[in-house]
């Protein structure tokens, strides 16, 4: 007679031996040998579809029992402390499509990680002792969870004398993740849905808040009950999956192409017209843009004091430039990041706060700006934050952490992050006969903290006009503008290919070429014999090397040469020098984004 694991169609012999086989295949029997370090395997779920398809089925449908005999299959063959992870199921739901049906069977789902919750222990087997007869017995925790602790001592039948030994006891580390769908899969009016994801020992912390993960676990619903003292249960329960394989991805696709053969003379003007190429003109600021999705290599110097790779952007200008359409893009093609609006965030938003967790106890949950490290953080309508927001942006922008005092919770969190904010003018329109300080209401400790400072004027002009109109009826009527433009899926593998594996470092030529470079933007304002101005700063100079380092790699270069710095000196002169002009002498006075005044307004001050 066959023996049929109960519950279940599982033929446990049968089942067992095809396991064996597929696990002694060359390719697995390679893994498990490599498998001592790591202390765990992971299996490929077409594999074991292409080997046997009735083990595939039994494998979805009935996970936790299959899971342990994969586990035992393991440890008969010599690897004791080996786990077995599954994953790569053919079809990824989405959290809001998980049914009742999905309940106890293998699913996969992805999402982006909102919450992390703090490390807890998880019993595995209690040990209990008799306090009256001293008799020992070890209890194992069963498939659910949960452990059933006998009310009479098995030896003497005494009630109530089993005394719980945590030491002698056997736990693992616990971790609740809390999972949200993905911006770009919310459908158009709905708001996004959470799930709660449980994580066990190898795969505790290996996510984090921001990460866009595809989990592969076991779909559980667990009921509510009314009191803890009652054995009533609520008719709604409480779902939940049991992690068993996380896998971080991209928004975008991966493409499967060898950029390399690409990169030639021409590749740094085709990524610019790569840059939202629905939108005409505006070159140079496509081409500040572009050096920000690659930034340049963050250094750690010898007192561990941190120089910030990422370069911030900041487009001012007026109503209708395409201002929010290239963030909207940027935030496309991007390969992490979040997108707000100044009106609509608050300062515990963009940071981080006190939330309350499952355990009980308070738990920190990060803001935009956590949750983008290493990735680019777009915020639009820049100009609407109000005072208090705008002023957790110093710390970010500069030393690109987050420090919180917080309900007893003290720390620093991290947030590597490239920002590129978009401004309208106080009045609406920009008024050129002002500073840009006087234009926006910002205090100009966070506008100097801007890489690259654009101001995106609509200024009438016959002839680009006409060309403009023209290029926005061809969008109406449906006429496809004809280019070499990347599609977004290749732009984002291609940035990052690049992120990942291009350091670039400064060549001889290359610095050089950079104190030259900064001396002579430092002499514009030292030429002036009226007003000897301020029109450099060694912020300037860090803005040259993170962008020609950009410059490099999107190349493809491992080193930085003279070309890279000069593009990178005429990208800041371009668009610093327009913020940083004065309206009514002409020139260039790097203490109007500075500080309040320019030089002209401090000498009046002086003299009287």
């Amino acid at each position: 007679m066959t023996e049929v694991i109960w519950g279940t169609t599982i033929q446990y012999k049968e089942v067992k031996k095809t396991i064996q086989q597929f696990l002694s295949s060359p390719k697995y029997h390679l893994l498990l040998e490599n498998s001592n370090e790591t202390h765990f395997i992971d299996i490929y779920l077409p594999d074991v579809l292409e080997f046997d398809k009735n083990l595939y089925k039994c494998t979805i449908e009935y996970p936790t029992q299959i899971l342990h005999l994969y586990d035992l299959v393991v440890s008969e063959m010599g690897y004791e402390e080996v786990e077995v992870r599954v994953f790569g199921l053919s079809q990824v739901k989405r959290i809001r499509g998980l049914s009742p049906s999905d309940i106890e069977r293998l699913v996969s789902v992805r999402g982006m990680v909102t919450r992390v919750g703090n490390i807890i222990p998880s019993m595995k087997s209690g040990y209990f002792k008799c306090t009256e007869c001293n008799y020992n017995v070890d209890l194992v925790v069963d498939v659910r969870g949960t452990l059933t602790v006998p009310a009479k001592c098995p030896h003497c039948k005494k009630t109530g004398t089993l005394q719980l030994i945590h030491t002698l006891s056997y736990y693992i580390d616990k971790q609740i993740i809390r999972l949200q769908e993905s911006p770009e899969a919310i459908p158009a009016g709905e708001t996004p849905q959470t799930l709660h994801l449980l994580a066990f020992d190898s795969l505790v912390d290996s996510a984090k808040p921001g990460d866009r993960i595809e989990v592969t676990g076991v779909y559980r619903a667990d009921p509510v009950k009314i009191g803890v003292s009652q054995r009533t249960v609520r008719a709604v329960f409480r779902s939940y999956i049991d992690v068993i394989h996380i896998k971080k991805y991209s928004k975008e696709t991966e493409v499967d192409i060898d950029f390399t053969t690409l990169v030639n003379d021409d590749w740094y003007e085709r990524l610019t017209r790569s840059v939202a190429p629905s939108i005409t003109e505006m070159d140079d600021v496509k081409k500040g843009l572009l050096c920000q999705l690659f930034g340049g290599s963050a250094k750690t110097l010898q007192d561990n004091q941190k120089l910030r790779g990422d370069i911030n952007i900041l487009m001012l200008g007026d109503p209708g430039t395409s201002k929010s359409q290239l963030l909207t893009f940027m935030h496309k093609v991007a390969p992490r990041g979040m997108y707000t609006s100044g009106r609509g965030s608050s300062a515990v938003g963009l940071t981080a706060f006190v939330g309350k967790s499952e355990e009980g106890g308070t738990v920190l949950e990060s803001g935009a700006l956590v949750m983008s490290d290493k990735g680019l953080c777009c915020i639009d309508e820049f100009d609407k934050m109000t005072e208090m927001t705008r002023s957790v942006l110093h710390e970010a922008m500069e030393q690109q952490t987050i420090s919180v005092a917080k309900s007893g919770i003290v720390c620093s969190l991290n947030a590597r992050t490239a920002i590129l904010a978009s401004a309208n003018p106080k009045e609406s329109r920009y008024n050129p006969k002002l500073s840009v300080l006087d234009n926006i209401q910002m205090p100009p400790s966070l506008l100097s903290r801007f890489d690259l400072i654009y101001l995106i004027l609509d200024q009438p002009n016959p002839e680009r006009d006409r060309k403009l109109a023209r290029h926005i009826i061809s969008l109406y009527w449906g006429h496809e503008i004809i280019t070499d433009a990347l599609d977004i899926s290749t732009f984002s593998s291609f940035v990052r290919y690049a992120r990942k594996r291009c350091k670039p470092v400064l060549t001889d030529e290359a610095r050089t070429e950079l104190v030259k470079g900064y001396l002579e933007m430092r002499k514009i304002g030292s030429e002036n014999k009226t007003h000897k101005t301020i029109s450099a700063t060694t912020r300037q100079l860090e803005s040259l090397i993170r962008i020609s380092e950009a410059l490099a790699k999107m190349q493809l270069r491992e080193k930085v040469n003279a070309r890279d710095v000069k593009e990178a000196i005429r990208l800041v002169t371009s668009a610093i020098h327009q913020a940083a002009t004065d309206p009514e002498t002409g020139i260039v006075d790097y203490d109007l984004i500075q500080t309040t005044k320019g030089y002209r307004e401090q000498s009046v001050i002086e003299e009287s």
